[in-house]
């Protein structure tokens, strides 16, 4: 993996050797320590581990995913809170199925493990999005607020990550 901002890492007086070699990389590895190393011409993550306590995030693309997938999804519901909610739903479909769209797009480019979901959520899914009654009870939407609940499965060995999003009008929504 490598980066595009870090200059150089630290080396012996030669100027040629690393200072961490295969066997303290691998040490630092099994303490969720990753270290820089050269490749070629360019500066590379010896590993993808976090110090995240929690083990569904101890990688790193484990972390970028989850991330992305709030931010986006947002970001994706934001527009929606400004639209009154019609008794049929129709603003929950849309918003429901624009992120659809995003994770469908996540899962096709194998960001997400797991199946294709269908209409009702199974645990082999990759992803799934409700957005509907169910978790926007009128009290919500009376205050402006949008809830909509995101579980995904970023690598064979996180389970399930769930997200739950809550976008409101401004002032609707109190920080926690």
């Amino acid at each position: 993996h490598p980066f595009v901002s870090a200059l150089d890492v630290e080396r012996p007086a030669d100027g040629v050797s690393e200072l961490a070699d295969d066997s303290i990389s691998n040490t630092l590895a099994d303490s969720n320590i990753n270290t820089l190393r050269v490749k070629g011409r360019s500066l590379c993550s010896w590993g993808l581990r976090t110090l995240a306590t929690d083990l569904r995030y101890r990688q790193i693309n484990t972390s970028r995913v989850v991330s992305v997938v709030r931010s986006v999804s947002y970001l994706i519901a934001e527009p929606y809170t400004f639209e009154p909610i019609d008794p049929d739903g129709r603003v929950f479909a849309r918003v429901k199925g624009d992120i659809d769209a995003f994770l469908y797009g996540l899962r096709l480019v194998g960001a997400l493990y797991g199946d294709f979901p269908g209409s009702e959520p199974k645990r082999a899914d990759a992803y799934y999005v409700i957005c509907d009654r169910g978790n926007n009870p009128d009290v919500l939407i009376a205050a402006g607020q949008l809830t909509v609940d995101i579980t995904i499965i970023p690598t064979q060995n996180a389970e399930k990550i769930q997200i739950n999003l809550l976008v409101g009008s401004p002032g609707s929504v109190k920080p926690a």
